[in-house]
Formats: structure tokens, C-alpha cells, sequence
């Protein structure tokens, strides 16, 4: 899951970057999100109302339509991040996608920390900007 930023305040964080940030932030989750599966009990459900589902013509549209969906959301965010410079990609998903800590991310790549916060950074701006321009991002949510 995605770190969320804090409210702007006396840190410095601009209302505008802050916004900027946000969406970008947003938007990287929703990516994040169509890529994990829903859990189904099956023990919830009787033989007599699976088969039922598994007939139903609009369920199983419904499922196909949004693994497709994922897939090519998926998809998208791969070459997105296959665009990004080595060390900004690892960066990012090192802290985005593995949820690492920083400290965690430090020890790993022998990195100074602030090295680390500035590649996750650079590697977030740059990522919403190649999914913008892949038309992933509306205009007006960057």
C-alpha cells in the first residue's frame, strides 16, 4: 500500500505541490489496487449457487471484463515503470510497491537517505508524467 502524504502545514509542503502530490499518490494506488486480487470464500457458497454464477452469462462477462481491465492496467504500469531511469524505478517500487522503509531501502541499496527520499521523489514525478502522457492521467487530476 501506498505511504499518504500529510495534510500541507507549516513544513513547507505548498498547497499546489501538496495537491500535485496527492493525486499522483491516488493515482499510483488505484494502479496498485486493480493489480490485487479479491479473496472469495468459497465454503460461503453452495454448489447449487456456484454453478449458478458460473452460468450466469452477465457474471462471467462481468469477471472477464475486469480481468482485462486489470491486465491492462497492469500492463500499463509495467512500461510505465520500464520507462523510468534504473535508479528511480527500483526506488519506487522498492517503497511503492514492496513497501519498504526508508531505512529498509537505505540498508539495501548502501545509499544515503536522503539519496533515497530524492530518488522515490523524482521516480514519483517522472512516473506520473509517463502515465500522463500514455493518457493514464487525465489532465486535470496532475
Amino acid at each position: 500500500m501506498l505511504r499518504v502524504l500529510a495534510q500541507p502545514d507549516a513544513s513547507g509542503v505548498r498547497a499546489d505541490r501538496y495537491a500535485e502530490l496527492r493525486c499522483q499518490q491516488n493515482n499510483c494506488q488505484n494502479l496498485v489496487d486493480a493489480t490485487e486480487t479479491a479473496a472469495v470464500d468459497l465454503a460461503d457458497i453452495d454448489s447449487t449457487q456456484l454453478q449458478q454464477l458460473l452460468e450466469d452469462d452477465a457474471v462471467l462477462n462481468m469477471l472477464a471484463r475486469r480481468d482485462s481491465e486489470r491486465r491492462d492496467r497492469v500492463s500499463l504500469l509495467r512500461e510505465a515503470l520500464d520507462k523510468l531511469a534504473p535508479s528511480l524505478r527500483t526506488a519506487v517500487m522498492l517503497r511503492d510497491i514492496r513497501e519498504l522503509s526508508y531505512q529498509e531501502i537505505v540498508d539495501l541499496l548502501k545509499i544515503p537517505e536522503g539519496t533515497v527520499k530524492s530518488r522515490i521523489n523524482r521516480g514519483r514525478i517522472e512516473l506520473a508524467k509517463i502515465l500522463k502522457r500514455m493518457k493514464v492521467l487525465a489532465v486535470s487530476e496532475v
